[in-house]
């Protein structure tokens, strides 16, 4: 309630010390104090431009590049323009981008300087809610699932799915950073059992979204989530750049 889902996510991993706050460079400056950090990696800071850095990674989605358009009518916040203050791209789902070749050039013609590198997820296995036992198989074997998940772009999950070959009857879309109400899971737990699902799948940030009872909820359902890892073309190429 207080920090928000992704926020959670970084902390719940363990990989780093993490700071929260409206004012990042009060927040900076404690952690700065109590920690004494190598290094700071700023989540969102494209435009946090009061702070001095040392690299702009850009992300660039290839499933949608340039967010549907310009603040405030998409979700991009500022023109194209202002990729030319990009020290890094990297272009997510790459995967699932189509034309990659298309996207690559469009960048270049906007920033010729900056390096582009290419992602992807890369499924991990399903961790039931509440449980931290993680299954190496991809599938679990599921018979019937359904799945629903609060994202700003849901045909990254549809698509992950359909590479594991899961074959949801419906799945159900909410918008992003979607706080899961007892009600709502009711709803979608009556619906599951009447097409004949086993259980519910959905992303790690949606899991932190959900309320603490909600494995109660949906019962006898089960819900699972997904545990994903980056992977990264040329990735010690990148680490070396930003080190």
């Amino acid at each position: 309630d207080l920090t928000g889902d992704e926020a959670q996510v970084f902390i719940r991993s363990g990989h780093a010390h993490v700071g929260i706050a409206r004012d990042r460079f009060e927040a900076g400056t404690q952690v700065e104090t109590v920690m004494a950090p190598d290094f700071f990696l700023l989540d969102d800071g494209f435009q946090h431009r009061r702070l001095t850095r040392k690299h702009d990674i850009v992300l660039i989605d290839g499933l949608d590049p340039f967010g549907g358009g310009v603040f405030p009518l998409g979700r991009a916040r500022e023109s194209r323009r202002a990729l030319l203050r990009a020290t890094v791209f990297v272009i997510t789902r790459s995967d699932f981008a189509h034309p990659k070749i298309g996207i690559e050039d469009m960048l270049r013609q906007l920033n010729p300087r900056a390096p582009i590198f290419r992602s992807r997820l890369a499924p991990m296995g399903w961790i039931e809610l509440n449980s931290q036992v993680l299954s190496a198989e991809k599938t679990l074997s599921f018979v019937k699932a359904a799945a629903f998940c609060g994202l700003g772009n849901p045909r990254s999950f549809w698509s992950t799915l359909e590479e594991l070959r899961i074959q949801v009857p419906f799945r159900w879309a909410f918008g992003d950073h979607h706080s899961y109400r007892a009600d709502e899971l009711r709803k979608l737990a009556q619906q599951a059992i009447e097409s004949g699902v086993e259980v519910l799948l959905t992303t790690e940030k949606d899991a932190v979204n959900l309320p603490a009872d909600a494995s109660m909820i949906v019962a006898p359902l089960k819900i699972y989530w997904l545990r994903i890892r980056v992977e990264i073309d040329r990735e010690e190429e990148l680490l070396t750049l930003i080190s």
